[in-house]
């Protein structure tokens, strides 16, 4: 199953996490790995580019850090991009793919459960992830 990773971190060569990721997904055969910001060159994204590539895997993978209950704002910009009403609604371009997601936590888990200080789960945080793959098929 050839599996795409759009990776959406600010500061990724920071980030010990996000390198060893990309050093476990490595060792796999047909996964790919692309940094969403590194994608917006000279602030420009080709959006019929993006399209094609994502039509060609089985599994897309959002892989990001939580940034205030939400991911960053480069995942939310390629989104608004690249996930057109056409490509996701009319075209059914996304239908049957599988999509995941690895979002990393300041806090701890235990955190995100009922009782915890954040008050919500994460399965609560990543509901609009939830609502665009059950529209996009």
């Amino acid at each position: 199953m050839k599996t795409l990773i759009l990776i959406s971190h600010p500061q990724l060569a920071d980030s010990a996490t996000q390198q060893f990721l990309k050093t476990a997904g490595n060792s796999q055969p047909d996964v790919t790995f692309q940094h969403i910001d590194e994608r917006y060159q000279n602030g420009n994204l080709d959006v019929k580019h993006e399209q094609q590539q994502l039509s060609k895997y089985d599994r897309i993978v959002f892989q990001f850090p939580m940034y205030w209950y939400s991911s960053p704002a480069s995942l939310k910009q390629y989104m608004d991009d690249v996930f057109t009403r056409k490509f996701v609604v009319a075209d059914h371009l996304l239908r049957n793919k599988e999509l995941g997601i690895v979002a990393t936590l300041g806090d701890a888990e235990a955190e995100f459960q009922a009782g915890g200080s954040e008050h919500f789960t994460i399965s609560e945080l990543l509901r609009p992830f939830e609502a665009f793959a059950n529209k996009a098929g």
